[in-house]
């Protein structure tokens, strides 16, 4: 099996939006897979969850990409003493 490499890399605040069509693609999973909480996830929109990712005090944003692509994210968040991981 020839295995691609894949590197991490740090997005910074002013490049949220490369995030964007994976969040959007995570959303709709999870409107497709809920039972209880389609409500929510057909009305968020990544406009309204990108606002609030940036208004807290520490921002880290991670994602996989291999070759030209992202292939996953990670956003994690730092208010005060408390730690969040905000999107997987």
């Amino acid at each position: 099996m020839n295995r691609q490499e894949m590197d991490i890399l740090e997005i910074s605040k002013e490049s949220i939006n490369e995030i964007e069509p994976l969040w959007e693609e995570l959303n709709y999973l999870h409107y497709e897979k809920s039972s209880y909480f389609k409500d929510h996830f057909s009305s968020s929109t990544f406009k309204e969850r990108r606002k609030k990712m940036l208004e807290t005090e520490k921002l880290l944003i991670l994602a996989v990409k291999k070759e030209d692509e992202l292939m996953g994210f990670c956003v994690a968040s730092v208010n005060g003493k408390i730690g969040e991981i905000d999107s997987l």
